[in-house]
Parts: structure tokens; C-alpha cells; sequence
């Protein structure tokens, strides 16, 4: 197959991942000099939940703004799906999901994940670099033999697999969306254009959408090491973990590749009691998902710290994005798309946002920076996907065929 290189240096968003590192690689850098690459994947991150985007989140998203005055923001920037599963497998494969057939979110009990025959950037990384790979947070991609992430090329993992309202918790109902008590009609804090919206509820813990009652798990590598997971502990712990991810790196002199992929802002499932009074004022209305950001901002901003106090942070390229637009049938639990949303398929009766082809749910933040390298205050107009594209050039893409030839059965 040829490949259209100038449409996939165009459109392509962590096309930096694989450029900067195999070229530097390739030029037989010394390992101190190679970058480190951090990316940190957002859950249902609508566009206008971003206050460098959209005027009403301005404060809640602080060090997420700062990345975006200090490095480059795309406006016109767009998850390669509307769905949690399909947009990280082509996060990490570069490959959209009518080529790996991923293409609807694995549910937690799945004896299915990514394929085998797909390669990730982390596979690469470990097959033909020095790096470091850990990854951090919701995978979402398989659990079973061979789908683990320490399967997929990640030196370690720290996190619950799948989306946090796949199990119970030490909350029941807590992903519910909010009706009156006779659990008949929507809240008045239901936004208009999401009546009609299909939202079944349900009163047992876990059964939405027939999901399991089983209790979530906090994975560390492959060792269960809390169940039920604490949701309210989540963040820090993950944080925590990526920091020590950091550390240990800088430490022993090895670059390192960093895929944060936090639970937040989703609904507001895990957030830590103290972000609450924090959010009071904010948001009229929305004060739970309030909170949320918040938390998500100030992880975005330990992430970094730890980049300053291990000396490595002029030499790290951070790249940020959503995974999908915000779950818009969650009403006054979810985020916002900004202005990208419309009278004309609310009246179809469906989500405007998430899990559909309209605009809201795949148009996401898309957030750059690495000092001296990304030009600082920079506005990306130009449209761009959110994949990675292994196969950038000939020679690559010979290499990467003949890789997945190989792993087929």
C-alpha cells in the first residue's frame, strides 16, 4: 500500500512521537539526549472544557492553560472515534478502526482486546529503542492473555482497565443520571437538547446497560492490589504512580515514554472530596464535574513538577488530548463541547456529543508543548486526527508490514 505521507505529516497528531524518536534513534543519539514523551489522554473531554478553549472553564484548568500559552493548541482537532476503545487502539496503533477491526468499546468481562497482529508505539519503542515504557490509568483495550498492557509493550502498569462504571464500587448508583424520584422525568438541570436522549436507568449497582455487579479492580502490572478499587484515592494513587514512573527514570539515565490515561473527567466517578468545596461557585449547576476538572488539572500539574524536580523537563515533548467528546446524556455530570453542538441531531433523539459522528463527540483538545521545540503561544488552525502513524515512510512501513505479517496466525 502507499502511503499519502503529506496527508498523514498534515493531519496526524502524535506523528511527533514516532518522528522524534526514531530520528533520533536513527542519528545515534547519545541516550541522555533522546526525549521523553509523555501523553495524557483525557476521558470524554469535551473541547469547551478547557478554559484556554471556552470562556466558562477559564480557572478550573490553570496548568492545562499554561501548556497551551507555552506551547501549541489545536482548535480544529478531532479523536480518530466518539468511543472510548476504538480511539485509543488508534491512539497507540496508528491505525483506524475499520483496519483493526476495533471498532466498539470492549466491555470489562471481553475475552476479546487489541489484536495481536496490530503493533503499539510502546512495542515499537522496546523493539527498536532504549525506552522506558510505563503506562498509567484506564486501558481499555483487553485484560485477558495477551491483551494485558504488559503484553502490548508497556514495562509497567498502574490503574483500573476500563471505564470506571463498568463494576461497583463502594457507590452504588454513582453513574447514574439524574432523574426525579419516581425515576420518570429528567432533572430541570437536564439540559433541553438532551431530552429524549437514551439513557436507561437503573437502580442496581453496576447493571446499566447490562454491565457487570462485579467490583472494580486497581491493577498494579499484572497483580490485583485493591478490590473494590477506591474511587476517591484513584487519582492521587495514579498520580503517585506516574511520578515515581518519572523519578525512576530520570534516574537511571533512561528516556522514557509515559502513556497517562487519566479516568477523569468522564462523569465525575473518582473525584477526591476536597476538590469539592474547591468547585463551589464554579460551573452554577455543575459542580460535581467541577470538581472533577479541577482534579484533572492539578494531576497535569504534579505530572509536570515531577518533570521539573527530575531535571528532564526541557527535554520532554507532552502531548494531551480527549479521547471523545463529553457523554452529553449525563446532563449536569458531563462537560461541554463549546459551541459544537446543534438543534438538528438532538432531535433525532440521541446524544449530541458522544458516541456519534456530529461534531461534539469527536472534535477534542489537542494540547503540544516541549521547550525550545514547539513554538510557544502557538494556534494550530488546520485539521488534525488523533492517531499515531507508525508507518511514516517507506522504509518504516516495509518493516511494520513485514512485523504484522509475522504475528498472524
Amino acid at each position: 500500500m502507499a502511503w499519502n505521507k503529506g496527508v498523514v505529516l498534515r493531519e496526524s497528531f502524535a506523528i511527533s512521537v514516532y518522528l522524534v524518536l526514531y530520528s533520533a534513534r536513527t542519528r545515534a543519539e547519545t541516550t541522555s539526549s533522546m526525549p521523553n514523551v509523555v501523553i495524557f489522554f483525557v476521558d470524554d473531554w469535551g473541547w469547551g472544557d478547557l478554559g484556554a478553549n471556552w470562556e466558562a472553564s477559564k480557572g478550573l484548568t490553570p496548568h492545562l492553560d499554561r501548556i497551551a500559552d507555552e506551547g501549541m493548541r489545536f482548535k480544529d482537532f478531532h479523536a480518530a472515534a466518539s468511543v472510548c476503545t476504538p480511539s485509543r487502539a488508534s491512539l497507540l496503533t496508528g491505525r483506524l478502526g475499520l483496519r483493526t477491526g476495533v471498532v466498539a468499546n470492549f466491555d470489562h468481562g471481553s475475552d476479546g482486546g487489541l489484536p495481536q497482529t496490530e503493533l503499539t508505539i510502546a512495542e515499537l519503542l522496546k523493539e527498536h529503542t532504549s525506552y522506558r515504557t510505563g503506562m498509567i490509568g484506564k486501558w481499555h483495550l483487553g485484560m485477558t492473555a495477551g491483551h494485558h498492557p504488559n503484553d502490548r509493550g508497556f514495562d509497567s502498569y498502574m490503574g483500573v482497565p476500563y471505564s470506571l462504571d463498568m463494576g461497583c464500587t463502594s457507590t452504588p448508583q454513582y453513574n447514574m443520571a439524574p432523574f426525579n424520584e419516581a425515576r420518570t422525568e429528567w432533572l430541570p438541570s437536564c439540559a433541553e437538547q438532551v431530552r429524549g436522549a437514551q439513557c436507561p436507568y437503573d437502580t442496581s449497582c453496576g447493571m446499566q446497560r447490562g454491565e457487570s455487579d462485579k467490583a472494580l479492580p486497581l491493577y498494579e502490572n499484572r497483580t490485583i492490589v485493591e478490590q473494590p478499587a477506591v474511587l476517591e484515592q484513584l487519582s492521587g494513587r495514579n498520580t503517585a504512580a506516574a511520578e515515581e514512573f518519572i523519578r525512576s527514570s530520570a534516574a537511571m539515565g533512561s528516556p522514557f515514554f509515559l502513556y497517562y490515561a487519566a479516568p477523569h473527567v468522564h462523569v465525575p466517578l473518582n473525584t477526591d472530596p476536597r476538590w469539592e468545596s474547591a468547585a463551589e461557585g464554579k460551573l452554577p449547576g455543575k459542580e460535581a464535574f467541577a470538581a472533577a476538572l479541577l482534579e484533572l488539572d492539578d494531576e497535569v500539574g504534579r505530572l509536570r513538577e515531577a518533570l521539573e524536580e527530575a531535571g528532564v523537563a526541557g527535554n520532554t515533548l507532552i502531548l494531551v488530548a480527549g479521547d471523545n467528546g463529553p457523554w452529553a446524556c449525563k446532563c449536569n455530570l458531563s462537560g461541554s463541547a463549546g459551541p459544537y453542538h446543534g438543534i438538528f441531531q438532538q432531535r433525532q433523539g440521541g446524544s449530541s456529543l458522544k458516541a456519534t459522528t456530529w461534531e461534539g463527540g469527536h472534535r477534542v483538545v489537542g494540547l503540544a508543548h516541549w521547550p525550545g521545540k514547539v513554538p510557544a503561544g502557538a494556534l494550530r488552525m488546520r485539521r488534525w486526527w488523533l492517531r499515531y502513524p507508525a508507518p511514516c515512510c517507506e522504509t518504516r512501513q516495509e518493516a511494520y508490514s513485514s512485523k504484522r505479517a509475522a504475528r498472524k496466525p
